[in-house]
């Protein structure tokens, strides 16, 4: 065999064995791909069983609900009366409060401030997600969870509390006028909020639309500060974290208004279909 043909043979080899490196490669990163979802969606039912066990659990435990709760109420055919009857209970108990609060109603599709009963904001909900926990949680336990404001234990926020502008003073009357149409910048940061309440539940609300690209990064990077935060929970408590989110969705001006209008010590009423 002549040095050309063993340089041809070689040649030939080697694209073969790239070409099949390729392919398996490819074939590889895919069931890759389908292993990590399976996993995820198997850790997602067994974490959402785990958590609807440890809400059960502390519902058997308050006794005196339990002594209390009409068992006629866990008929299905009764589930929109009992989840009324359990919004109108929290929001007595809420205008208890003497300070700005918060009140999701997802039945309704609305997201209100209210003081002492009295709603003083209102907004339209344009998208809402909700896990799979909320759907399957027994009708005596949503009664005794959602009966009461939830404590929202922190709050984390891309929006600035207390927007502070600062500008010079004109120096004379065309500046004055022309400082008076200078757009707020401050405004215009994209909007994204979460709160972490009670039993686990975390509320995510975002702006309903991400034109630019800011906005698209200010999302993502929103999420991987929550994804951190969990998983550093996870490490510090060296336990899984079982938590239940809702991602809401409203316009970028409105969940501003909401979030500034927030007390540190909030408390959330929460209802759903």
């Amino acid at each position: 065999m002549t040095t050309k043909k063993k340089e041809n043979r070689n040649i030939s080899l080697r694209e073969k064995f790239k070409a099949f490196y390729n392919i398996n490669r490819q074939r590889l990163f895919r069931y890759a791909i389908f292993f990590i979802a399976l996993f995820v969606f198997f850790t997602t039912l067994v974490s959402t069983a785990i958590r609807i066990n440890e809400i059960n659990r502390l519902v058997q435990a308050d006794s005196l609900f339990v002594q209390s709760y009409d068992s006629s109420f866990n008929d299905p055919e009764l589930s929109s009366l009992l989840k009324e009857r359990t919004y109108k209970q929290a929001l007595i108990k809420l205008s208890e409060n003497d300070s700005i609060q918060l009140i999701v109603n997802l039945q309704d599709s609305i997201v209100a401030l209210s003081i002492k009963g009295v709603i003083i904001h209102e907004t339209k909900v344009e998208h809402f997600d909700i896990d799979h926990f909320f759907e399957r949680l027994p009708q005596m336990s949503y009664a005794r969870l959602f009966s009461y404001p939830l404590s929202v234990n922190s709050q984390y926020a891309t929006i600035v509390k207390e927007p502070i502008v600062v500008r010079n003073a004109p120096k004379d009357t065309l500046e004055a006028a022309l400082n008076a149409y200078e757009p707020d910048t401050l405004m215009q940061k994209p909007a994204f909020l979460q709160l972490k309440a009670e039993y686990g539940i975390h509320v995510l609300f975002q702006q309903e639309t991400n034109p630019t690209l800011n906005d698209k990064i200010s999302c993502l990077w929103f999420r991987i500060k929550i994804l951190g935060s969990e998983v550093l929970d996870l490490i510090v408590l060296k336990k899984p974290s079982y938590n239940s989110k809702i991602i809401i969705k409203i316009p970028n001006d409105e969940l501003r208004s909401i979030y500034r209008a927030l007390p540190t010590n909030t408390f959330l009423v929460l209802s759903y279909d």
